[in-house]
C-alpha cells in the first residue's frame, strides 16, 4: 500500500510540475535587446536594469530606452557672441553629441528624471542642456584673451567640458567640437 501511495504523490507532482511548467511557458517571455537599446523593468517598487536579454516575467512592466547618441550645434555668433577678458567679441560654433551612460544607476536616474520618452528625443535633450553649454562657453571664454582663445583651443574645450559634465544627470559627452572661433571685434 505504501508503493502505491508514493507513485500517486510522485504522479501528482509530476503532474503539478508540468502544469507549472506550461504556465510559466505560456506567460513568460524571453526578450533580446540589441545593442543601442535598455530595457528598464519594473515590479512594484523594485526596477532593473538589462543591458543584454531577460526573462520577462508576469506582472512586470517594461520601458524601453533607447541609448542612441544625441548631437546637437551651438552657435554663438553675432549678438550672442562670448566675450573674452581683453573685450574682444569671438563668435563661436560648438558641435555637442551626448549619450546616456550604459551603466544602471545612470539609465534609472535619466528615466527618473526625464523618462524614456523624453531621454529618446534630440530636441529635448538640446533644450535641456545647449543652456549650460552656452553658460560654460561664455564663462570659460571670459577667462582667455582673444588670442589665447585661438591658440589654446583644447585647453578651451576642456574646460568647457569640465563646467558642464557634473549637470548633465546620467549622460556623458561623447564630443565637444569647437569648430568656429572667428574675432569679429575687439577694443
Amino acid at each position: 500500500m505504501f508503493d502505491g501511495l508514493q507513485a500517486f504523490a510522485a504522479g501528482v507532482l509530476c503532474g503539478a510540475v508540468s502544469l507549472l511548467v506550461t504556465y510559466l511557458t505560456l506567460k513568460l517571455h524571453y526578450e533580446r535587446i540589441s545593442p543601442p537599446m535598455a530595457l528598464i523593468l519594473r515590479r512594484g517598487e523594485h526596477r532593473r536594469v538589462r543591458l543584454r536579454s531577460c526573462l520577462i516575467w508576469p506582472g512586470t512592466e517594461l520601458e524601453r530606452l533607447v541609448l542612441r547618441p544625441h548631437s546637437f550645434e551651438l552657435g554663438l555668433q553675432g549678438e550672442e557672441c562670448v566675450w573674452t577678458r581683453d573685450r574682444a567679441a569671438v563668435d563661436v560654433v560648438a558641435h555637442v553629441t551626448l549619450h546616456v551612460v550604459r551603466e544602471p544607476a545612470r539609465i534609472l536616474e535619466v528615466t527618473d528624471w526625464l523618462g524614456c520618452d523624453a531621454a529618446a528625443d534630440s530636441k529635448v535633450i538640446r533644450d535641456l542642456f545647449a543652456p549650460a553649454f552656452e553658460e560654460a562657453l561664455h564663462a570659460v571664454a571670459s577667462t582667455f584673451t582673444g588670442e589665447e582663445v585661438y591658440a589654446r583651443r583644447l585647453e578651451f574645450r576642456d574646460r568647457v567640458r569640465e563646467i558642464v559634465s557634473p549637470a548633465l544627470r546620467g549622460f556623458e559627452i561623447d564630443e565637444l567640437a569647437i569648430s568656429t572661433f572667428q574675432k569679429i571685434a575687439s577694443p
